[in-house]
């Protein structure tokens, strides 16, 4: 599990919305909220399938999606008035 960022401050109902549309796009991978309120990535690998190459893809797609994820989440729930 990543930490992601913290709760937005502005478009609350906008910025959880895109996260969880994120979800569906995203296999073994999903967004979600850790004992402290954080946003979390959350990836899932079955023990069968893990192995080095499983892992490496697994943190290229983390990359992946974090980088096409932050953006827009901060555009959303950090809005400058």
């Amino acid at each position: 599990m990543a930490g992601f960022s913290v709760r937005p401050q502005t478009n609350e109902a906008s910025a959880y919305r895109y996260l969880l549309a994120l979800n569906m796009k995203a296999p073994g991978f999903s967004f979600g909220l850790d004992a402290e309120n954080r946003i979390c990535l959350v990836g899932r690998i079955p023990l069968d399938d893990l192995d080095a190459g499983a892992l490496d893809a697994a943190f290229g797609r983390v990359v992946e999606v974090t980088e096409s994820a932050v953006n827009n989440y901060l555009q959303l729930g950090f809005e400058r008035a």
